[in-house]
């Protein structure tokens, strides 16, 4: 196995964090405005639907609207929520248990001599060669 510096190691996680940041927003962003009553594109929705009118709908119009919005957001998480638990947990635990068994469990374990990288332990060989001193073959 190849070494990797531990370096690299914290700025792909410092990347994949950022990345997924920057994907989570964007997905809140764009289901704020989908035209469900409670969130932004329904409220937009609203207001366009009374400049056509030109009136404003009744308060009683306006709470039934949003209740059943309510009732929809809440159906939706649940749904997704369920479809989580059922799907991604298992995944997850599949990948790290197949991680840990294409890296003969490496992932945790310190070089050798307390080197602070992350990787299998290496030889004797292999320590001096990245020491400098070759030694004796």
């Amino acid at each position: 196995m190849s070494y990797i510096p531990g370096i690299w190691i914290w700025l792909g996680i410092i990347t994949c964090i950022a990345l997924s940041a920057l994907f989570a927003g964007l997905n809140l962003a764009i289901f704020n405005l989908l035209p469900i009553p409670i969130l932004d594109g329904g409220v937009i929705l609203l207001l366009v639907m009374e400049m056509f009118m030109r009136r404003d709908l009744s308060l009683r119009v306006k709470e039934a609207v949003f209740k059943v919005g309510f009732v929809f957001l809440m159906l939706l998480s649940q749904f997704s929520l369920a479809g989580l638990r059922r799907i991604a947990m298992p995944l997850f635990i599949a990948s790290i248990v197949m991680l840990a068994l294409l890296n003969d469990g490496a992932i945790l374990s310190r070089g050798a001599a307390g080197d602070a990288g992350i990787g299998p332990n290496l030889d004797k060989e292999n320590l001096d060669r990245r020491r400098g001193r070759w030694g004796n073959r």
